[in-house]
């Protein structure tokens, strides 16, 4: 399933993580839409991070600690979702943490790194998932 993802005044396509994880999934499908804004990662690399999102979930799925460009991730414990444009390791001042894995950003990831540096020198921008039209 694939959800739609602008951030600023860019938009992309979010392939979701149904079978690796369904719970994240489903709860996200559940609140969407969602409308905040992103800022930029101080501990864990290059990523944007959107939150309060509370998803209501207790257990990690499809769970990783390092991540590639393109990867969307939810922090239960932070209540936020990451999208990864660069190198990155999820961490807080005591070290690494894992996050579950929900999703991939289809697209122009080049557009996605070089909103990624704006944000870390102008500040936030506007962030909103949503279902695709039919």
């Amino acid at each position: 399933m694939k959800i739609k993802l602008t951030l600023d005044k860019l938009e992309f396509r979010v392939a979701l993580l149904t079978e690796a994880a369904p719970l994240t999934c489903r709860a996200l499908l559940a609140a969407l839409p969602i409308e905040l804004q992103v800022i930029h990662a101080m501990w864990s690399g290059h990523q944007l991070i959107a939150t309060p999102i509370d998803l209501h979930l207790s257990a990690l799925e499809n769970p990783i600690a390092m991540s590639v460009p393109g990867d969307v991730v939810y922090h239960q414990h932070h209540q936020e979702i990451a999208i990864v444009y660069g190198e990155a390791q999820f961490r807080e001042p005591i070290g690494p943490v894992y996050v579950t894995r929900i999703g991939r950003v289809e697209g122009d990831l080049e557009a996605l790194a070089a909103l990624g540096a704006r944000v870390q020198l102008e500040g936030a921008k506007s962030f909103r998932l949503f279902k695709e039209s039919k």
